[in-house]
């Protein structure tokens, strides 16, 4: 890694050495948290309406939801803190181009999937059609029923 370690610690000021990877550090995190306008926030979303419809004792699984989220803002927030911290960082590193260019185009998947997410949705609801239904998902693969 850039800082030659993998201690937090050692990461202060480490974005204002190299900001766009700090700010695609902060993007994946949002969508890992579930931020809106982010990825993750509409998967967890999906998965309390689920279960508030289910009721009963699911009620359980929203609380762990939400407290598993509460858990991931704090730890990513200190990390991202830490990255911005006023603080000069001895790097000699350079990062290559690719890895500029894939972190930027993951970011805007991130971003993207956050403030469109039915686009990503109707793929999923038509694989979790073929993965029920049995014989479309044969029809599908195999082309036999017709």
């Amino acid at each position: 890694n850039i800082v030659g370690s993998a201690n937090i610690d050692k990461w202060d000021g480490l974005g204002r050495k190299n900001l766009v990877l700090a700010i695609a550090f902060a993007i994946g995190s949002f969508g890992l948290i579930g931020l809106p306008f982010f990825n993750g926030f509409w998967s967890k979303m999906m998965i309390v309406e689920s279960v508030v419809s289910a009721g009963g004792w699911m009620y359980l699984v929203i609380g762990t939801i939400l407290l598993s989220a509460l858990i991931e803002t704090f730890y990513f927030f200190r990390i991202i803190f830490r990255l911005f911290i006023n603080k000069n960082i001895e790097s000699s590193y350079s990062v290559h181009i690719f890895i500029y260019l894939a972190i930027l185009i993951l970011s805007v998947i991130v971003i993207y999937i956050g403030v469109k997410p039915s686009y990503l949705s109707n793929f999923i609801h038509k694989a979790a059609i073929d993965l029920v239904d049995k014989s479309q998902y044969i029809n599908n693969v195999l082309g036999v029923i017709k």
